[in-house]
């Protein structure tokens, strides 16, 4: 088995490589770098799905997919548990090594997204840097009706890595099917 990894993000790639972690691209998920049905599995870990601001663009990271899968290639889709992201702990504070991280989240109805400002404070040097995350959270139905006309059928829905049953409760809301 050969393992290719994607991101955007030169720090995320740069961290994959000293793990060593099979080969390396720096693309957009949008517009993959790999010809037509050039992949048997392909992951989509820790909430990736529904980055984008525009539901065009999250469309595209499913044509995407689609596009890349051998026919009966295999997917699987991590997402938020979208029955606990529309009430999420609404602030934590925790430190790691040398760093104090505060975090805000919060629900919005409208463009049914959940949103993060992340202030990260080195105690040593006393930089401050922010960042904030938003990501589109979609139900099970709906995610169901985006990914039929790409050919992506779901075979199974779980609420952890282990297998377990999804349900309210669950930390995660994880998507196993294939393509046709």
């Amino acid at each position: 088995m050969r393992a290719t990894g994607v991101d955007l993000s030169l720090a995320l790639l740069a961290d994959a490589a000293r793990r060593r972690a099979g080969s390396l691209f720096r693309a957009d998920m949008r517009a993959l770098p790999f010809a037509g049905e050039s992949f048997t599995v392909l992951v989509n870990f820790f909430t990736s799905f529904g980055y984008f601001e525009s539901e065009q663009g999250n469309l595209m990271v499913i044509e995407e997919i689609a596009r890349v899968l051998r026919p009966a290639g295999r997917f699987l889709i991590d997402l938020i548990n979208p029955l606990s992201a529309v009430s999420p702990v609404p602030e934590s504070l925790r430190a790691e090594g040398p760093f104090e991280i505060r975090e805000e989240r919060w629900f919005d109805d409208e463009t049914r997204r959940i949103n993060k400002r992340i202030n990260l404070l080195d105690t040593v040097s006393g930089e401050n840097r922010r960042y904030r995350e938003s990501v589109r959270i979609y139900e099970q139905e709906e995610l169901l009706s985006i990914l039929s006309p790409s050919g992506l059928g779901v075979e199974k829905i779980c609420g952890d890595f282990e297998g377990g049953d999804f349900h309210a409760d669950s930390p995660r809301m994880v998507l196993y099917g294939a393509r046709s």
